[in-house]
């Protein structure tokens, strides 16, 4: 049976323009400072990475501000999940709401 991963990227990898950091991070990043150099290139995914970690689920007390911090604190393979969520909501067609792609992405 096919990982999670392995369905996204053939999904991704079928459309026009995958989504560039999808693949990066899937195929090739394992080290945080490695994917928060990453993240960072890309403010709208940096900006989702830091409103998860603060978000009420986590309960943190205090904000956490730092992009490489945020990625320290929900772990690696979390982020990978952000990123591939994010990747693949961009390529389902936006057409209204309650779309498959607003959904994807909560």
């Amino acid at each position: 049976m096919p990982t999670l991963m392995t369905v996204l990227l053939c999904i991704l990898g079928a459309s026009a323009e995958p989504h560039a950091m999808f693949l990066q991070v899937t195929r090739e990043l394992d080290d945080i400072d490695e994917i928060t150099a990453a993240v960072k290139q890309e403010p709208a995914l940096a900006a989702d990475v830091l409103r998860t970690v603060n978000s009420a689920a986590f309960g943190l007390t205090t904000p956490i501000s730092s992009v490489h911090h945020a990625i320290a604190y929900l772990g690696v393979s979390y982020v990978k999940g952000l990123i591939a969520q994010t990747a693949l909501a961009r390529t389902l067609p936006a057409t209204a709401p309650g779309s498959a792609q607003e959904t994807a992405m909560h």
